[in-house]
């Protein structure tokens, strides 16, 4: 993958995020069977201070034989890295807008009560990228925390 779609999405903010999360396609589960770097755009976990530390670094996602889809998020510090936070990813109607997204469901049981408030929705925005937005569900209400990223590792 070239390094323009990314370098397109370091420099947009705010606005630009939500339109361009809103023009996004719903995503072929079948591609999102591997492991996948990410970064925090904006929001409190955007920050400089916060970003650069890289303690959230992705996700993997696994396709089971009977095609559902489920991933763990990669969290690290320095060269650590460990997988943790049980999500389940299926094609579902956006809470937030006419059109399907790809929910990041981390509603499970494996997971600490704070996780399974997490409500991701994921789109497709160009090929091997990825832009999703992140809520918190406090009490019926869903706060937004951030968009964040996830693109195919570059090839080595």
């Amino acid at each position: 993958m070239s390094a323009s779609p990314r370098s397109r999405l370091a420099a947009l903010r705010g606005q630009d995020l939500r339109a361009l999360h809103a023009t996004g396609s719903v995503p072929d589960l079948s591609q999102l069977d591997t492991r996948m770097d990410g970064v925090v755009l904006n929001g409190h976990l955007g920050r400089p201070l916060v970003r650069n530390l890289r303690l959230w670094r992705g996700k993997v996602f696994e396709r089971d034989q009977d095609g559902a889809v489920t991933g763990l998020n990669r969290l690290g510090l320095g060269p650590v890295e460990l997988r943790h936070y049980r999500f389940t990813a299926r094609t579902t109607p956006s809470l937030f807008g006419d059109r399907s997204v790809v929910l990041l469901d981390h509603d499970n049981d494996s997971n600490p009560a704070s996780v399974r408030r997490f409500h991701d929705e994921l789109v497709a925005i160009d090929d091997g990228l990825w832009l999703a937005t992140s809520h918190y569900r406090d009490g019926d209400r869903l706060r937004y925390l951030c968009h964040f990223a996830l693109a195919r590792p570059a090839a080595t």
